[in-house]
């Protein structure tokens, strides 16, 4: 059996890709009852996210802060009383909004998650509904991903990988939320809800200016992923530059807010739900002498004093409490293309892919360390690589903080972009923000010509590598038997298979070999044929990627283990 499947996938290998016929040149008619629905859809996205709206609303009944809304907007308003009474909630519940020239969308964000409500939108009108039935209620969108992957469908799974665990990582069904994610040519086809989707949509942008910045002379501030980047640059700006020197000693901190928002031309609001549950009260009084402080300095200070916190959520300045602003994640892509290349980006796309290739093994390998560490390039410092900047990241900063440590952040490299998606709480991304600089100021810096030199070292020298053979257990750790997947001979004859078609006239060198022996398939070779190795023997089901990100067969991770067929 185990002739038949290497000689069958001997001969689907060597006929590479097969394609379908080309579409004809007609073009389709689209439906338009579909397209009226999708355009509807797009329109309400942009209108809330676009229209500045000012508020001074105190105790309003729900009913009518719908209404205000609804002529505000133009927009039908409505409410789903049904599942408000499931939470024993009506549209007499009262609703409190101070906001000043901030998108609709924004003054949603902050309004209705502290009253527990969440928003739901419709091709004719949004309804406010409860957070419960808006989980519940999933949207099928779809992404072209192609200008993301470069065409290579096998990467679009890495990008749903880091996808999935960056935004809301528990709607997504692989945690045991309702959300799916699956690949369709160069698109994804998302079903997840309306804000999973807005997320979504300002991730890819952030995704695609990182890897359309140039090479040289670019903007190394991250990238928010949200649609208020440059509302949150003008915020940070004042938190630096705005002086505080009015007395606030002794003053209640609902009293305090209103005085900075005044003061600094913004929104500074308090998380009253998050304080109320807490134990606290927004009229506490605020223990700060008269001084001239900034903006930010001001709010460390009274934050500190009270046991509080304060971030930035959408367009305001927000005081909440600790646990809220460390469980309130933000995604943001930092590019790092001067540090990943360590140097001038080559122009030469064949040499790009060559030294990214090589560079996916520059990090000790999570699966099988101990056999595998040959053919890491530990000792080859120019070659390009994100992985040791990811490394130092989370061992420097915050290690708790990072799901390695079972915190709640992540940190994924994405190589195509030459960056880093990071979604962690607000500190920990401005402790980022200063070790990347940091590391600027002393950069390495190698030309492509030795990038080339070490790669052609790495890739030409002779190492020795030792696979152990899979057992039942890896497989499926419920199995509970060490049980070897391959007999001995099939073992052999995967040797023999190996030397027969990856760069078979390399074999006859002396020294060079594939062998069998002692429970172990020992493996020979120049570097550059051993990662060809080790390549196919994934395929096989015989080993697993290094990073299964960067495999570029792209599989799943539960089907690196199954390779062969049932029948095997």
């Amino acid at each position: 059996m185990i002739r038949r499947y290497l000689v069958g996938l001997l001969v689907l290998l060597s006929l590479g890709p097969l394609r379908a016929e080309e579409p004809g040149s007609g073009t389709i008619v689209p439906d338009p009852f579909a397209s009226a629905i999708l355009e509807k859809v797009a329109k309400l996205d942009k209108l809330l996210r676009e229209k500045q709206i000012t508020l001074d609303l105190d105790e309003v009944p729900l009913g009518k802060f719908a209404q205000v809304l609804s002529d505000e907007l133009n927009v039908p308003v409505d409410i789903d009383e049904l599942s408000l009474r499931d939470l024993a909630f009506s549209i007499e519940m009262p609703i409190s909004v101070h906001v000043k020239e901030v998108s609709v969308k924004s003054m949603l964000d902050i309004v209705l998650p502290i009253n527990e409500l969440a928003l739901l939108v419709y091709p004719d009108g949004i309804v406010i509904s409860t957070q419960d039935e808006a989980d519940a209620k999933l949207l099928r969108r779809h992404y072209d991903v192609a200008d993301l992957i470069d065409g290579n469908i096998a990467r679009a799974e890495y990008l749903c990988r880091v996808l999935v665990d960056s935004i809301r990582p528990v709607t997504w069904e692989h945690l045991g939320g309702p959300g799916s994610i699956a690949v369709w040519e160069t698109k994804l086809v998302i079903m997840n809800t309306w804000e999973v989707h807005q997320q979504v949509n300002d991730f890819l942008a952030a995704l695609r200016v990182a890897k359309n910045l140039p090479s040289e002379s670019y903007s190394v501030k991250p990238l928010a992923c949200s649609p208020w980047q440059e509302t949150h640059e003008q915020l940070e700006q004042k938190l630096d530059t705005v002086q505080v020197s009015i007395d606030l000693l002794n003053k209640p901190l609902d009293a305090v807010t209103q005085t900075l928002s005044k003061l600094c031309g913004c929104n500074v609001l308090i998380d009253l739900r998050a304080l109320e549950e807490n134990g606290f009260s927004p009229d506490m009084p605020i223990k700060l002498p008269q001084r001239s402080r900034s903006l930010r300095h001001t709010l460390d200070l009274i934050c500190q004093d009270l046991e509080l916190d304060w971030d930035i959520k959408s367009e305001v300045l927000r005081i909440t409490t600790p646990e809220e602003t460390e469980s309130d994640l933000h995604v943001c892509v930092y590019p790092i293309r001067d540090l990943m290349w360590k140097g001038p980006k080559s122009d030469d796309p064949v040499i790009q892919q060559r030294l990214l290739k090589l560079s996916r093994w520059q990090t000790t390998p999570p699966y099988q360390a101990q056999e595998l560490q040959p053919l890491c390039l530990n000792d080859y410092p120019a070659l390009p690589g994100g992985h040791q900047l990811k490394n130092v990241i989370l061992t420097s900063i915050e290690p708790d903080m990072w799901e390695e440590l079972e915190g709640p952040g992540t940190c994924y490299v994405y190589p195509l972009a030459d960056c880093l998606v990071i979604t962690q709480s607000r500190r920990v991304h401005q402790q980022v923000r200063v070790l990347l600089q940091e590391l600027r100021e002393h950069p390495p810096w190698y030309p492509v010509s030795a990038q080339l030199k070490q790669a052609d070292q790495a890739e030409a020298e002779v190492i020795t590598v030792s696979y152990r053979v899979p057992t039942e257990i890896d497989r499926d750790p419920s199995v509970g038997k060490r049980k070897p997947v391959f007999s001995p001979q099939q073992m052999t004859e995967i040797a023999t298979f190996l030397t027969q078609t990856i760069e078979p006239d390399s074999w006859h060198q002396s020294g060079h070999y594939a062998t069998y022996l002692q429970d172990k398939l020992i493996v020979r070779n120049r570097r550059d044929v051993l990662f060809q190795v080790h390549d196919r023997l994934v395929e096989l089901g015989v080993s697993v990627p290094i990073d299964p990100g960067l495999y570029e067969a792209g599989a799943p991770p539960e089907a690196f283990f199954s390779g062969m067929p049932p029948n095997y």
